[in-house]
Formats: structure tokens, C-alpha cells, sequence
């Protein structure tokens, strides 16, 4: 039990430790974690098409 204790204890006095990161930072970051998925998604939808195009262009 005592060791349990001790556990806890160390880990409470580590997360005091922790440089934790700002709401303005987290927001920035999630807006370009947004942007870039949006993006990334956009990039593979056109390419999709495309794909498409040649192929229904080559298969009749």
C-alpha cells in the first residue's frame, strides 16, 4: 500500500513540474491541425477525380 502511496505522490509532484502549453497555443494548433487536414483532403479528393477521368478516358 505504502508503495502505491509513494506512486501517487511522485506523480502529483511531477505533473506540478510540467510546463503545461497556453489555451492561445492549443487553439493556433488546432486551427492548423484543422487547416491541414481540410487541405490534405481537398488535395486527395481532386486527385481522386482525376484518377477517375483517366481512367473512365482509358476504359471507354
Amino acid at each position: 500500500m505504502g508503495q502505491l502511496v509513494r506512486f501517487f505522490r511522485d506523480s502529483w509532484a511531477e505533473l506540478r513540474r510540467v510546463t503545461w502549453t497556453s489555451m492561445s497555443e492549443i487553439r493556433a494548433s488546432t486551427w492548423i491541425v484543422i487547416t491541414m487536414v481540410l487541405a490534405f483532403t481537398l488535395a486527395v479528393g481532386v486527385i481522386d477525380n482525376i484518377l477517375l477521368f483517366l481512367f473512365r478516358l482509358v476504359l471507354g
